[in-house]
């Protein structure tokens, strides 16, 4: 990771605009090039307003950027500390790569590795802004210019919201096209009612159940319709009438914070509102890999050597997975078409379960 420390380049909103101001323009170079090209093993800070959490991390590719992919981090994340993967798919698919802090979540500012706070709907809008910005002044055409959300676990949740909200572009066209979620919170309703079950037990799921009850106003008894705009399972057919053209899922089975089912639930919801969707199960971990896992969790409180062999939460093969999607939609235009199901196991391989084209 780069120090946040060194100079960097600064977006700033004021007035209610979003102003962008990047690098000088370099001798003989256009504004264009020298304000969407960069060098796509450094990171650069960029800072929304002064309030808590308003700061995150861009990327620039070293050629005209083929769009924006931004990134949701997971809970008790940070911007800082999606660094390295915003400089390997700025490196990787030639875009501009983006993370947000979320407005209003507490760390300790920018170069801080942890956060606290399920401010989800402040990441949307952030998300949201940061990309206007740079869409509006890289995407000069005529080259066509894809605009990708990518969220894992609380940010699946964060990214969801943002592909629903109904962006547009200066033109008016859709912000987004795509919609990559990693072992995504879908139904927050779900997600609050598994944490508070252990809250008692361990703080982690403590902590977030006091963060999202600060986020919508209360429990889901109290706050229903916070829990349902906070849910992308509720909002496939705000993606689809936002323009988004097609989505990635991808979740593992024994994923021990945010269950499998959520993912499924989530495809289920893609299909109904007829959003072309590429659907990854995983069941086995890639060597030497560990994550949370359902029987991890329970096995361990009685074995607490015990090692479990399945694939959970965010981990190695889930990353790949989503990231290999990313990478084929930027390198080989090959975006979701209709429908698939496909193992993709950290031991098996991958396994196409079943394709569906057109939709």
């Amino acid at each position: 990771m780069r120090s946040a420390g060194r100079a960097v380049s600064v977006l700033a909103v004021g007035a209610g605009a979003l102003g962008l101001v990047l690098p000088a323009t370099a001798p003989g170079a256009g504004a264009a090039q020298a304000s969407c090209t960069g060098n796509p093993s450094s990171a650069e800070l960029y800072t929304l307003g002064p309030g808590a959490g308003q700061y995150g991390y861009y990327v620039l590719p070293s050629s005209a950027p083929k769009g924006i992919v931004a990134l949701e981090h997971g809970y008790q994340q940070t911007a800082y500390s999606m660094v390295p993967l915003l400089e390997q798919i700025s490196s990787d698919d030639g875009v501009i790569a983006l993370a947000m802090d979320n407005t209003a979540t507490s760390d300790d500012g920018p170069g801080a590795s942890a956060s606290r706070g399920w401010r989800v709907q402040e990441g949307a809008a952030d998300a949201i802004a940061v990309t206007k910005a740079f869409d509006g002044r890289c995407d000069t055409g005529p080259t066509p210019f894809v605009n990708t959300l990518f969220g894992e676990s609380m940010g699946g949740e964060t990214s969801g919201i943002a592909a629903a909200t109904g962006a547009t572009r200066a033109d008016g066209e859709p912000l987004f096209e795509y919609w990559i979620d990693a072992s995504g919170v879908a139904n927050l309703t779900e997600t609050f009612l598994e944490a508070s079950t252990i809250a008692p037990a361990d703080d982690y799921a403590a902590e977030a159940v006091a963060d999202i009850e600060a986020e919508t106003g209360g429990t889901p008894l109290q706050e229903p319709q916070a829990y349902v705009d906070d849910s992308p399972v509720f909002l496939a057919l705000g993606m689809k009438s936002s323009g988004i053209l097609g989505a990635v899922v991808v979740h593992a089975v024994m994923d021990g914070l945010v269950t499998s089912d959520e993912g499924d639930q989530m495809l289920a919801a893609l299909q109904a509102a007829g959003i072309p969707t590429d659907f990854y199960t995983a069941v086995f971990q890639e060597p030497g890999v560990t994550s949370p896992t359902l029987d991890g969790d329970l096995l361990g409180l009685v074995d607490p050597g015990y090692t479990s062999p399945f694939a959970g939460h965010v981990n190695g093969i889930v990353m790949d997975t989503a990231l290999s999607a990313l990478e084929a939609l930027y390198q080989k235009d090959a975006a979701p078409s209709g429908l698939s199901v496909t193992v993709s196991d950290g031991e098996l391989g991958t396994i196409p379960l079943l394709s569906v084209p057109g939709l």
